[in-house]
């Protein structure tokens, strides 16, 4: 009786945050939430780069003020949870759709060098710090009105 009691699965080893992220992936259909590729779960699938790997994201971070409800999490690959950091999800799921229209990246998002995810984490940022400029005149103009 107490032999069955100790023994413990590989399964029952793993953490509640990737039960969330085998969860919220299948959700989504196995596609990150914010450049909608496909993601792999590295028990599952042989991956090929790291940044294929599905991760579990924050839509409003921590920092800001967010909790690790279910509501407020969603699966992303490894490269979009890293770039977004604690930007606006929904904002940050638009600038990768222009990014992918504009630009070769759809194709190779997964396999990027460093110095082009440089290159994308400089643009983003920069645009990040516009869209937070063009909030903070809104505001001001909703307040003067």
């Amino acid at each position: 009786m107490e032999e069955t009691q100790t023994k413990v699965t590989k399964m029952e080893q793993l953490t509640p945050i990737y039960y969330s992220v085998v969860a919220l992936s299948g959700e989504q259909n196995h596609r990150c939430a914010y450049c909608q590729l496909h993601m792999k779960l590295h028990f599952a699938e042989p991956v090929l780069h790291v940044s294929q790997l599905a991760t579990r994201d924050h839509v409003m971070a921590r920092s800001h003020g967010g909790s690790d409800d279910w509501e407020n999490l969603v699966a992303a690959c490894h490269i979009c949870n890293s770039l977004k950091e604690t930007m606006d999800a929904y904002w940050f799921a638009k600038f990768i759709a222009r990014l992918f229209t504009w630009t070769k990246y759809r194709e190779q998002w997964h396999t990027l060098t460093e110095s082009e995810q440089s290159r994308v984490r400089k643009a983003l940022k920069r645009s990040y710090r516009r869209y937070q400029l063009q909030q903070q005149v809104r505001y001001q103009r909703a307040i003067v009105r």
